[in-house]
């Protein structure tokens, strides 16, 4: 059933607490609303959103990808303030072609990044480059580069255990799974998988489009997001030679014309939230971890009822105690706060613009206190508070510019 959000402007916030299957009034605002936000306002008019602050001891490293720009050279690295909010002026930590998403390893040392490109060593095929960080965070040494096995890389994942990087090539419609050595660098793909079939828009499901690969939470199974065929495909990762095994029937289907982008799980893996991409929505579903059976809880619209213009629903994250899911707009422009409730579904907290254009993807910081949202055609990132008792957003003071960002991860590693 669908939700119904109120229409926001600028960076005004409308809370409303019922729940998703109430139709919620087309405005809504309080006095509190007003005076939460006038310190924002009030950051803004005094210049100080645009303040980029040297770095200091304690502060949070993370990278940001960008598509190649007159202004962006591939990816770069800024410091949060875990205090305030302020981000350091970002630092080219390697030139690369655009590194559409990101990963860093589990001890800070290596970077991974998808370079979204159709051609590669003269072969029609996208890329992934290896690299070790180096010095303060900020640089990277160049390891080695090999091919995604696929044009258009635009998602990766690590395996369970850390020993192989998985690859969803959207424009090639089909996976791979490339291992890692022990000096970090990648090896040639083991294991490549083509999707087959189409789906109902004949303009962007006339064939497969690989979007997302992740593991569940428990790391049994691999779950392969084609956004082409309104499905997504399950399989199992044989550890010992590297290779992903389709498990056909725990494929999850989703109602066509969807456009499933990204899935998310809850803690306990038997909750499935995928965000679809072309329908502008987010369905939960009910996962049987044994036999793989899904069933449709409830689907919700992440746009209000009054809007009429395109739109392109990107990012899907949770926090990390389970209890938020948020969501971003293309074309609305907006990030939806919703709470998971005890039976898995959710419900509406909130609406917030994203303080640009395009939200391509954004981010939670380590600490659960800041969502830094990646605007890609206003060439910003700009930071939000997160309230820690109702999940809403609030307008903070970071923000910095970027050419093109697509891409966000925080290290877990600590430099300063």
């Amino acid at each position: 059933m669908a939700a119904f959000f109120p229409f926001t402007q600028s960076m005004q916030v409308y809370n409303v607490s019922v729940r998703s299957t109430m139709r919620l009034p087309a405005r809504f605002a309080s006095t509190l609303s007003l005076m939460r936000l006038l310190p924002a306002f009030l950051a803004a008019a005094l210049g100080l959103t645009t303040r980029a602050y040297a770095a200091a001891p304690g502060d949070q490293l993370f990278y940001i990808g960008t598509y190649n720009s007159p202004t962006s050279k591939g990816v770069y690295a800024s410091y949060l303030n875990p205090e305030t909010g302020e981000l350091s002026a970002p630092v080219l930590a390697d030139e690369m072609t655009n590194s559409s998403a990101i990963l860093v390893s589990a001890d800070g040392r290596f970077v991974y990044a998808c370079n979204e490109v159709g051609t590669f060593r003269g072969k029609p095929t996208g890329s992934v480059t290896a690299c070790q960080i180096s010095g303060d965070g900020t640089h990277f040494r160049r390891l080695n580069q090999e091919s995604s096995e696929g044009k258009g890389p635009c998602a990766l994942s690590f395996s369970k255990k850390g020993d192989a990087v998985f690859i969803a090539n959207y424009d090639g419609g089909n996976i791979a799974a490339l291992p890692i050595k022990q000096n970090g660098e990648l090896g040639k793909a083991k294991s490549i998988i083509q999707h087959t079939g189409s789906s109902l828009n004949p303009t962007r499901q006339e064939r497969p489009h690989a979007h997302e690969i992740v593991s569940d939470p428990q790391g049994e199974y691999v779950y392969a997001v084609d956004l082409g065929l309104d499905r997504i495909k399950v399989y199992r990762y044989d550890e010992d030679k590297g290779l992903l095994n389709a498990t056909p029937e725990r494929d999850i289907v989703v109602k066509p014309g969807t456009g499933p982008r990204h899935i998310v799980f809850n803690k306990a893996g038997d909750r499935v939230y995928v965000l679809g991409e072309m329908a502008s929505n987010l369905t939960v579903y009910k996962l049987d971890r044994t036999s793989g059976f899904s069933e449709v809880m409830e689907t919700l619209s992440l746009l209000p009822d009054d809007f009429h213009g395109e739109n392109l629903s990107a990012e899907l994250q949770m926090d990390r105690a389970g209890k938020y899911l948020y969501a971003s707009n293309r074309g609305d422009d907006s990030i939806v706060t919703l709470e998971i409730e005890n039976d898995g579904q959710v419900k509406y907290i909130q609406r917030m613009s994203c303080g640009g254009k395009t939200p391509r993807n954004f981010v939670l910081d380590p600490t659960g206190h800041f969502l830094l949202s990646a605007n890609q055609d206003s060439n910003t990132i700009v930071v939000f508070k997160i309230d820690a008792e109702t999940g809403e957003l609030h307008p903070g003071i970071g923000k910095i510019s970027v050419g093109k960002p697509v891409s966000l991860v925080f290290s877990p590693a600590r430099f300063l």
